[in-house]
C-alpha cells in the first residue's frame, strides 16, 4: 500500500494574482477585534441538618425525622463586549493599508517554533502588539474606532 500526502494542495490568490499564504500573519489584514470585559460576583451558602430517632413506646415502634435546610445565592454578573474596527492612515477599513505587513506586529520569536509532523512553519501576529501599539482611540495616523458596546 503507498503511502504519501493526502492533504489536498489549495492555491489561493488575490485579485492582483499574487499568491496568499495562510501560514504568513503579513499577508493577512487588520479588521476588527473584540474583547469581554466580565465582572462577576458570586456568594452561595448552604446549610442541612437532619435527626431521625428511633423509639420504642407502648410496644410500638415509633421513628421521628426532623430537618431543616437554609440555602442563599447571589449573582451579579456584568458583561461589556466592546468591538472594535480597525482603521489605517487613509480612515477607511478592509484597504490596502490595513495589511499587517505594514506595521510591526509580527512575532518573529514565536514564528521560529516549528510545528509538529514536519508541517511547514508559521508567521504569527502579536496580540499583545495589536492591543498595546499605536492603534489607540485619538491617534491622527491610525486608530480603532468602537463600533458596538453592549452590557
Amino acid at each position: 500500500m503507498a503511502t504519501g500526502n493526502y492533504v489536498p494542495e489549495i492555491t489561493a490568490t488575490y485579485a492582483d494574482g499574487q499568491r496568499f499564504n495562510p501560514r504568513d500573519a503579513s499577508q493577512m489584514f487588520l479588521g476588527s477585534a473584540g474583547s469581554l470585559l466580565r465582572k462577576a460576583v458570586d456568594l452561595k451558602k448552604s446549610s442541612r441538618a437532619n435527626v431521625m430517632r428511633n423509639l420504642t413506646v407502648v410496644g410500638h415502634d415509633i421513628r421521628l425525622k426532623a430537618g431543616g435546610d437554609y440555602r442563599q445565592s447571589l449573582r451579579d454578573m456584568r458583561d461589556t463586549t466592546p468591538s472594535y474596527t480597525f482603521l489605517g492612515p487613509d480612515g477607511r477599513a478592509n484597504t490596502e493599508d490595513n495589511r499587517l505587513s505594514h506595521y510591526d506586529l509580527i512575532d518573529e520569536r514565536y514564528s521560529t517554533v516549528k510545528p509538529a509532523f514536519a508541517l511547514e512553519g508559521f508567521r504569527w501576529f502579536d496580540p499583545p502588539a495589536v492591543t498595546t501599539s499605536r492603534f489607540s482611540s485619538g491617534s491622527s495616523a491610525t486608530s480603532w474606532r468602537s463600533t458596538n458596546t453592549t452590557s
